[in-house]
């Protein structure tokens, strides 16, 4: 055998991301019906590990979804030494690349001597039910991806069980590493807020009244805009018509996808509960410009949540 590459392709396991842009591949499946005419016995190879992609934070919030063909080549003994292209959205094209990289297979085979080769791994990546509706478990062991190995195991488990406001997604996982997005934001601090004003009544105090929070609309706005039919959108108008609380941005336009910075969350805060509920590690962490993850959200406001429930005992 005298040919130096054999093609062939490769189909991998779905896992799960859109494809916008157009295909830049060859066609391994023309080249590997060429190839195996001059081979007496051709035999491919087979994958032998499940090589796991990492789903990129902004394709979930953004509900990018497909799949990601990746071509690669392959050695003689099954590793894959070199990425030739890759198709699809430039952030999903380069997770799967480097998934595609640690892709294990036996031999390829050509009259019994293992060759080199050009194939196609396929990544599926399937979409997230982000913002079709919240899932609100009344026990942390509902949440799919929560164990207690995860640093914010303990805080989800107050929020959860105890105050009853901690929530994820349609799939049933609280997401701690994806990042917060203003919706979120809005929709926890309204369920805060409402938990807050019910253990007041139980304690016979009015938490507005003794300064525990107070209103937030820093460019005066009597009405925003937000769609209606985000699972926030409820929580963005309890915000301002009961609590006079309006996170839109200064020309009335509330973009609840937009991922807040610690930055942007320790401001908010304080105009609405003072310096006293920030969380100390919090003021002190470097690079508050960087997002706010979930799992870092929930360190947060059960932090904050112990000074503030504190000052409405009974």
């Amino acid at each position: 055998m005298a040919k130096k590459f054999l093609y062939f392709v490769v189909f991998l396991l779905f896992l799960s991301v859109c494809v916008y842009s157009q295909p830049q591949i060859k066609n391994p499946k023309t080249f590997a019906q060429n190839v195996k005419k001059g081979c007496g016995v051709f035999l491919n190879g087979k994958l032998l590990n499940n090589p796991k992609r990492v789903y990129p934070q902004a394709a979930k919030i953004a509900g990018i979804a497909g799949k990601v063909n990746v071509v690669v080549e392959i050695d003689e003994t099954g590793s894959v030494i070199k990425i030739e292209s890759a198709n699809g959205n430039e952030i999903l094209a380069k997770s799967a690349s480097e998934a595609a990289l640690q892709a294990k297979f036996s031999p390829t085979m050509c009259d019994g001597k293992a060759t080199k080769t050009i194939g196609v791994i396929t990544f599926n990546f399937a979409p997230i039910a982000l913002n079709r509706e919240y899932f609100n478990p009344s026990r942390l062991e509902d949440f799919a991806d929560i164990s207690n190995e995860n640093n914010h195991y303990e805080a989800l488990l107050l929020l959860t069980e105890n105050y009853r406001i901690a929530f994820g997604y349609a799939d049933q996982k609280f997401h701690a590493e994806m990042v917060l997005t203003k919706g979120d934001f809005a929709h926890f601090l309204r369920q805060m807020l409402e938990m807050i004003d019910s253990r007041g009544t139980l304690a016979n105090k009015i938490p507005a009244k003794i300064g525990l929070y107070q209103s937030f609309n820093p460019h005066n706005l009597k009405e925003i805009e937000f769609n209606p039919t985000a699972p926030y959108a409820e929580s963005v108008n309890i915000l301002l018509e009961k609590y006079g609380i309006v996170l839109a941005n200064a020309d009335g336009k509330f973009d609840g996808d937009k991922a807040m910075t610690k930055a942007e969350i320790i401001q908010i805060w304080r105009s609405i509960f003072g310096e006293e509920a920030i969380p100390i590690n919090f003021l002190t962490t470097q690079n508050q410009a960087a997002e706010m993850t979930r799992g870092e959200f929930a360190i947060y406001l059960k932090e904050s949540l112990d000074v503030l429930t504190y000052k409405i005992l009974p």
